[in-house]
């Protein structure tokens, strides 16, 4: 829930960074330094929310995240009376920590399902990384044979000297 303001005088915009996992938003926020942006950084998506918009809520929520069974309540929490929210992202799991399905109907929500993207919708967004425009070539990662899946994941697990890379990808 905490925030931390990482930024250096006469740096650019400030982006905010929300993830649970604070190797990760070390590692990004570092990146985004180096290409001179500030970072605001929070453990919680509604705090973070809440900071950024003088305690108002979001009339849209669009959730994309994978496997993360947290998120819908999470999602809730952000909304706005009479908001929407669009799950995009599975969870693959039946539970939902921190759901209440109650605020649903009192904050008189409307939930849009979401499967999926098209062939154009990947063009942009595969135009967008190749356009240098934001700093994605900065952020780390790592490249590792399948035979090196055991290593690689210790180091994504926190195991390593460093912090561990922000996107990891195995090669069969």
């Amino acid at each position: 829930s905490s925030e931390t303001v990482t930024d250096a005088p006469e740096q650019g915009p400030t982006i905010a960074l929300v993830d649970d996992d604070r190797n990760i938003l070390t590692n990004l926020s570092i990146a985004l330094q180096n290409e001179g942006f500030a970072a605001r950084i929070y453990a919680d998506p509604v705090a973070a929310l809440r900071q950024a918009t003088s305690g108002r809520r979001a009339t849209v929520v669009v959730d994309v995240t994978a496997n993360a069974p947290a998120a819908l309540g999470q999602a809730v929490s952000l909304a706005a009376t009479g908001g929407r929210i669009v799950l995009a992202g599975t969870r693959n799991s039946v539970e939902t920590p921190g759901f209440a399905p109650d605020a649903i109907v009192y904050k008189e929500l409307t939930l849009i399902g979401a499967l999926g993207v098209d062939a154009p919708a990947y063009r942009k967004a595969l135009d967008l990384v190749g356009s240098d425009r934001y700093p994605f070539r900065s952020i780390s990662r790592v490249v590792a044979p399948l035979a090196d899946a055991a290593d690689l994941l210790a180091v994504m697990a926190g195991e390593g000297s460093e912090p561990p890379p922000v996107h990891a990808v195995l090669v069969p």
